[in-house]
């Protein structure tokens, strides 16, 4: 049967065309929402069946409509659900207070529903039996009208008759059409969107409209489909809460992803603002007459390059703040750093120490992050000291090549003197060959003046003959008298020249032999030392070549592509070939000087034998003048006796002039012998010249091997002489010349240990938002109930604190029994475990009572994302950005962290004591707000009984 006033313009029923009655209300009743007035009258088509308009159909429509039992069933049901709603009491309600009935209509809803087109239309019955969205009945309601209007046909039987309301709309006894009996609508109205039920959103009482059966279209369930989705979205646009939970739907993942990646986008670009306490006790050292102090510029170097956030202060205030947290390591430089540094290249090498220490209860993550930096700054400081290190090492290199130049220019100035003594030498041997030549023109002059002694004396006994002759002849001689007086004269006058240049040259050349003597000594002293200097010459080059050797090893154990390295090689292969070069020409000199002294030992023996010859030449020449003496008194005692020779005047004046002539051929090789003299004179000259330049020269060479033996003698103090054992240790020095060496205060044992607190919190978080979704955060029961607000929290809390007891119990009994963990403090990690979870569980009791289940749980899960990323758990808080560092202290989860961490690993120090000052005061104040708000839930509102947003 259906309402005229709501009919359209075809009823299947008549199959005729009617016009609707009109509405006393007026046309835009609907729309206004205005209550129904009394009901029109049916129209008499629509009660016989119109059997005026239709004849044909009259007796059709005069046959009553056959009703099953099932049926009448679902009409006994619904008049029994009409009774129940009015006979129970309602609740204080915003916008109608009118008691409503069958028969009766209820205030519209003033906010319009509008259509796909943008009309306004009324709202509807439930979700079962609801019309389309343009008003009129949907498809599987005509069919049902159409089947049960058909004369003739009965209905078909049901096998279960309760639930006949699904296939026939029920009938109030007023002829209205109800929903289906419902268990929601009993006990206070439907779900989201179902607008009727005792405290249901009020329903407007619209009868069967039936539209004319349309043909079924290939299309027609997926067009219903999309229909359905498009009305399903639709229902979030009625209010701004709804649409803002699409919203927050779209955005939570977004949150989700944008909060973590912000937060843990570049954490090791911020170690900077991780403070760590650096502690100078190095008292430094003296090298080489410089200061050392290794400890200072390494801490200045570190506050420099500010890779971490360093702070200069003494042992006990790092320690202090190492243990609360103020620091999170301490770096600490040991008093004999520099020390150790300076042994570098002795005997006894060492290692430069520096000691770090960290604490686990501030956070492993932390501490695996700042032990990468701290190898890092030892890597950083073995670098530069080791530079300096071989700095110094070619320093010494140099030093060694000025020593050895200094060796060669010594050996330079030893061969310039060792050429001098050699030009003095040569300059001697011709001085030496010029009075051997003179000594040979002397004795060819001391022969000839024998000869012509010879001649004289043949010449004499001539004379002899002649006197024997003349005292024959007497007269022959007195014409030769006065020539012989005379020649005799002039032969004694010769022979004294001769004995007084042959006693001057024998005067002369009296220190000859010595001086040759003293030169042939001399120079085999030279050549002595030559030997020496040759033989400490080889012996310093080898002692040269073990050091370069030696060099060598050391340079190897560095970088061969260092440019010093390369150039200490190149420097050692030019001392290896000056040290030959020079060793070369030190045993060339020793040779020469050998052959020198060779030499002028001969020199010496020819000078004796020179010496000798001009004595006798002397001593002939005294008997010459001692001769030709006795020739004159017997020429003067010829001339006295000439008138007796009278006779041999004829042969004397004859033997005279033969006596003339050797005399002349005596002065001729008396000439000679005095030309031999000067000459030999002139050598002996050249000699000690000779001999005084090669003294010089060997006084050079004497003061350039004492040069070059110093020179090299200080090389090879400078060169350290080392064992395998040392050069190895110094090799090890040298390319790491800084240790490391760590300790903890409080040491995590695995990298589980380090991450239970921040996992501990976060599963203990999870479990109270899995418990608050299965328990109810306060039960409406106890809030009808006249008891205190606070015990209706708590009634509430306390199964909920069971819960959380068990979940604390069994997340220690794995983490402790199953995976071994250590706890350093047990009672103390139990008892704040569960101080822990309590917290949790008060927290997100206190939101859910007070933005309700739906908006409270997306609040404690946003709160969960908020908490995890400023915790700290994983990387410092100080290392992400500003804004959550600025909520890191203010949230539970910090604070949960740092608790754990100190009765897991540390101690119970200041963090744990505030921990638990936190957590009972998040505790108190969430009590008091939940029962702030329990207070208030004790007055219905609409939005509670039909929240517009539920989970």
């Amino acid at each position: 049967m259906c309402r005229p006033a709501a009919c359209s313009a075809w009823c299947p029923r008549g199959r005729r065309a009617h016009e609707p009655a009109a509405d006393p209300r007026g046309p835009d009743a609907l729309q206004r929402g205005e209550p129904a007035g009394p009901r029109p009258p049916l129209a008499a088509g629509h009660r016989a069946g119109a059997a005026a308009q239709r004849p044909g159909q009259l007796r059709r429509h005069r046959q009553p409509r056959r009703r099953t039992h099932a049926a009448r069933g679902a009409d006994r049901a619904s008049r029994t659900v009409d009774a129940a709603v009015a006979a129970r009491p309602r609740l204080a309600r915003s916008r109608d207070r009118r008691p409503a009935g069958p028969g009766l209509r209820r205030p519209a809803d003033p906010r319009p529903r509008r259509t796909h087109l943008g009309a306004q239309r009324p709202r509807h019955h439930a979700a079962a039996d609801r019309d389309g969205p343009d008003g009129w009945p949907t498809a599987a309601r005509r069919r049902r009208h159409r089947r049960a209007a058909r004369p003739g046909r009965p209905a078909r039987r049901l096998a279960n008759p309760a639930a006949a309301h699904r296939r026939r709309p029920r009938r109030s006894p007023a002829g209205a059409r109800r929903p289906p009996p419902d268990r929601d609508r009993l006990r206070g109205g439907a779900r989201s969107g179902a607008p009727t039920g005792a405290l249901g959103r009020p329903a407007r009482r619209i009868g069967r409209h039936p539209r004319p059966h349309s043909r079924s279209r290939p299309g027609g369930l997926t067009v219903l489909r999309f229909i359905r989705f498009g009305t399903e979205l639709r229902r979030f646009s009625r209010s701004r809460m709804q649409r803002l939970a699409i919203v927050a739907a779209c955005l939570i993942p977004l949150l989700y992803g944008a909060l973590y990646l912000w937060a843990f986008w570049n954490p090791t670009g911020h170690l900077d603002r991780i403070p760590v306490a650096i502690v100078d006790q190095d008292t430094g050292a003296t090298k080489d007459g410089t200061a050392v102090h290794a400890g200072r510029d390494l801490t200045d170097e570190l506050v420099r390059t500010g890779t971490l956030q360093w702070h200069t202060t003494d042992g006990a205030t790092a320690h202090e703040g190492l243990v609360s947290g103020d620091y999170y390591a301490v770096l600490t430089i040991p008093a004999g750093f520099s020390q150790a540094l300076t042994t570098a290249g002795t005997d006894h090498p060492r290692q430069a120490p520096l000691q770090v220490q960290y604490n686990d209860a501030n956070g492993y993550t932390t501490r695996t992050i700042l032990s990468t930096v701290m190898k890092e700054v030892r890597s950083g400081a073995s670098d530069a000291i080791g530079a300096q290190l071989v700095d110094k090492l070619l320093i010494g290199t140099s030093d060694i090549r000025a020593g050895l130049v200094s060796a060669s220019d010594g050996a330079g100035t030893l061969s310039t003197g060792a050429d001098s003594a050699h030009s003095g030498a040569a300059t001697l041997t011709d001085g030496l060959a010029r009075l051997d030549t003179g000594a040979g023109q002397l004795a060819n002059g001391a022969d000839s003046a024998a000869t012509g002694a010879h001649t004289l004396a043949d010449g004499t006994g001539r004379l002899a003959d002649g006197s024997a002759t003349l005292a024959t002849g007497a007269g022959q001689v007195a014409s030769g008298a006065s020539s012989l007086a005379t020649g005799a004269d002039q032969a004694h006058q010769g022979a004294q020249q001769l004995a007084t240049g042959l006693d001057t040259l024998t005067a002369k050349t009296q220190g000859l032999p010595a001086a040759t003597q003293r030169l042939a000594t001399g120079s085999a002293q030279v050549a002595a030392g030559n030997k020496q200097l040759a033989d400490k010459a080889s012996v310093a080059a080898g002692k040269i070549a073990t050091a370069s050797t030696d060099v060598r090893a050391v340079l190897a154990t560095l970088p061969a592509d260092d440019p010093r390295v390369q150039q200490a090689y190149a420097a050692l292969a030019r001392v290896d070939t000056q040290t030959t070069t020079l060793n070369s020409q030190v045993q060339a000199l020793s040779t020469g000087a050998q052959q020198v002294a060779d030499g002028n030992a001969q020199l010496a023996a020819s000078a004796t034998a020179l010496s000798s010859g001009i004595a006798a030449a002397d001593q002939g020449a005294n008997s010459l003048a001692t001769g030709t003496g006795q020739l004159a008194d017997g020429a003067r005692t010829l001339s006295s006796g000439a008138s007796s020779v009278a006779q041999g005047a004829g042969q004397v004046h004859d033997g005279a002039v033969r006596a003339h002539e050797g005399s002349t051929a005596l002065a001729t090789g008396l000439d000679t012998l005095a030309s031999g003299a000067h000459t030999l004179a002139d050598g002996v000259r050249s000699a000690r010249t000779g001999s005084s330049t090669l003294t010089e020269g060997l006084g050079r060479l004497a003061d350039g091997a004492r040069t070059l033996s110093s020179g090299l003698h200080d090389a090879v103090g400078q060169i350290p002489s080392m064992d395998r054992d040392t050069q190895q240790a110094n090799a090890d020095m040298m390319s790491a010349p800084v240790s490391l060496d760590s300790a903890w205060v409080h040491q995590a044992a695995a990298n589980g240990e380090g991450f239970a607190p921040y996992f501990m919190g976060l599963a203990l978080y999870v479990g109270v938002l899995i418990t608050w979704m299965l328990l109810r955060p306060v039960s409406d029961r106890s809030l009808a109930a006249p008891v205190p607000a606070l015990r209706v929290v708590l009634a509430s809390w306390l199964p909920g604190a069971v819960v959380a007891v068990l979940q604390v119990a069994a997340l220690l009994a794995v983490l402790v029994l199953a995976l071994g963990l250590h706890l350093a403090h047990p009672l103390a990690t139990i008892g704040f475990t569960l101080l822990v979870g309590l917290t949790f569980l008060t927290l997100q009791q206190t939101i859910n009572v007070l933005l309700g289940p739906a908006v409270g749980r997306v609040v404690v899960l946003v709160l969960l994302m908020l908490q995890l990323t400023s915790a700290g758990g994983t990387y410092p808080a100080l290392t992400t950005p500003s804004f959550f560092q600025a909520i890191h202290g203010w949230l539970p989860m910090t604070h949960v962290v740092n608790g754990l961490r100190e009765a897991i690993t540390g101690d119970l120090g200041v963090q744990f004591h505030a921990a638990v000052a936190y957590l009972v005061v998040v505790i108190a104040l969430s009590l008091v707000a939940s029962t702030w708000s329990a207070m208030r839930r004790r007055v219905w509102t609409v939005q509670r009984l039909h929240p517009e947003v539920s989970i």
